[in-house]
């Protein structure tokens, strides 16, 4: 029979925040915000430093929209002197921090199937004949079979929020996440916000006219997102690449962040992307294109003889395939490149160079794909994009361009194929915790706003968990923030008084961190 507890009633269940709202203020993050962003007016009730802290109290206790916060408000009134805004004062100060944006006009192709219903509506439609296009302008699309592909014109925003982006990095720095001296790998590529708000563009390669959102251009530094472009969802993923780049190294080097490498998909396949880099004297794994229209670098490759057997591991699982790497010269560059190619036979051509009892198992694998793929259960690769496997001849190519001449091919393969792990789970992680699959505002410039907060959420949480682990071993194990909230913050927690807590039935040692 369990006892009963005597309290004085000034208890909340999120006790796990009251040792991460201490260490918050150890690393001097309110200094860090107020420094800056600057101080708002004598009026107002509550800072910069609050409104940044309270968001990210919110997400670390499972908020995701801004009214979450009301909620939390009543159960952290026993902490004296923590000043919660409401979910209206956050909206308020996050529009007020959002920066100008600045429009590009650009022309994209769409394929014909996509092309607006409205007969009289005037568009400029490319008719292929004989393997040129020829543009002509149309009222009505009769022809499907004729026509392929259409021209559309059109605008794309972007916001690069400085300031914000300046902070999140110095909040990093000032936390333990970046250091002083050491080389880091940035990766940088776009993830697709899908809403509904009234400044969102249809995603610019998709057939389904329902997905509008934005697409902002994300940096990330091992598992800190250090910097965030907002760009409107009908931009492609290498649009204003470079200057996203260039944005980022200058707010890194003025922190004194040294960044030694950098790996980008194959949006990144651009000279003046590539040129920018290697006169920086920065290190680059950037994934290039196999097709026809690269015949030069196809023959190259194909010619050489040095191969050797390596394991490239996919989101697939792990395939056995062959590695080499050959100099290339990029048009317009006055320097060499090299080119790391990886290469695997085709299923015809196993099946052809196999015996009888391999044949089987291969038929009994492609069976069991088959049967796995009707259920959901394994990603679908039917994916066409740059930098994917293309099939020439009895193999599949895959090619990376780097220049770095001394690290090994298997070496190059890996490191790129790290950017799943470094940015594509990040993004995951970002949507499902930290609430960047529900942008809570309809100007684009806003949401960038919000973006960043929650950014600077995700960077408090992995400094904290990286401080607290050596005196929690529960915490040294890769850890989701749904199963830290669990195990660490859903404690009762009582204020004795003086600055005084009570932990009740704790799961964790709270006392070593007090």
């Amino acid at each position: 029979m369990s006892k009963a507890i005597m309290t004085t009633g000034n208890f909340t269940p999120y006790g796990g925040a009251v040792p991460i709202l201490k260490k918050i203020k150890e690393f001097g993050l309110p200094q860090v915000i107020r420094s800056s962003l600057g101080v708002r007016k004598k009026q107002s009730k509550y800072g910069y430093d609050d409104v940044f802290i309270a968001w990210a109290l919110t997400t670390l206790c499972g908020g995701t929209r801004l009214d979450h916060i009301t909620k939390l408000k009543k159960k952290f009134n026993v902490i004296p002197k923590l000043k919660l805004p409401s979910h209206d004062v956050i909206g308020r100060v996050f529009k007020q921090l959002a920066d100008d944006i600045n429009v590009y006009k650009s022309t994209y192709i769409k394929n014909v199937k996509d092309a607006p219903k409205k007969k009289k509506e005037k568009i400029k439609v490319t008719k292929i004949v004989r393997g040129k296009h020829i543009i002509t302008d149309r009222k009505v699309i009769k022809n499907k079979k004729e026509i392929k592909t259409y021209k559309v014109d059109a605008q794309n925003f972007v916001c690069d929020n400085i300031k914000l982006n300046n902070m999140l990095v110095k909040a990093t720095k000032r936390m333990g996440g970046l250091r002083e001296g050491q080389s880091y790998t940035l990766h940088i590529d776009a993830t697709f916000v899908e809403t509904n708000s009234s400044n969102s563009e249809q995603y610019y390669n998709s057939t389904d006219s329902r997905r509008y959102g934005f697409n902002p251009m994300v940096c990330v530094i091992q598992k800190f997102p250090v910097y965030i472009s907002m760009r409107n969802g009908n931009s492609s993923s290498d649009f204003q690449l470079k200057e996203c780049i260039e944005n980022c190294l200058d707010i890194l080097s003025k922190n004194k962040i040294k960044v030694g490498k950098v790996i980008i998909d194959g949006a990144g396949y651009h000279r003046a992307t590539i040129d920018f880099l290697h006169q920086k004297g920065i290190k680059f794994i950037i994934s290039a294109p196999v097709n026809k229209y690269f015949k030069s670098m196809l023959e190259k490759v194909r010619s050489n003889e040095n191969w050797k057997n390596a394991i490239w591991e996919t989101g697939h699982g792990y395939r056995n395939c062959e590695v080499s790497s050959v100099l290339y010269s990029m048009t317009g560059l006055p320097y060499d490149l090299r080119i790391v190619a990886a290469r695997h036979l085709t299923k015809d051509s196993i099946i052809a160079y196999s015996n009888l009892e391999e044949q089987r198992q291969l038929a009994n694998n492609e069976q069991k794909l088959i049967a796995l793929a009707k259920k959901g259960r394994i990603k679908k690769q039917d994916r066409k994009y740059e930098g994917d496997w293309r099939e020439i001849g009895n193999y599949k190519y895959r090619f990376i361009i780097t220049n770095d001449f001394s690290m090994q091919p298997e070496k190059v393969i890996t490191s790129y194929n790290k950017r799943g792990n470094d940015i594509e789970r990040k993004f995951d992680e970002m949507k499902n915790f930290f609430g960047w699959k529900l942008p809570p505002f309809s100007q684009m410039n806003e949401n960038g706003v919000f973006l960043i907060a929650a950014a600077l959420s995700n960077n408090i949480y992995y400094s904290i968990i990286s401080n607290f682990k050596s005196k929690i071993p529960e915490l040294r194990k890769p850890i989701r923030l749904g199963e830290f909230k669990f195990l660490f913050i859903d404690v009762v927690c009582e204020y004795v008084g003086k600055g005084f807590y009570k932990f009740i039935n704790p799961l964790v040692p709270y006392d070593k961190l007090m």
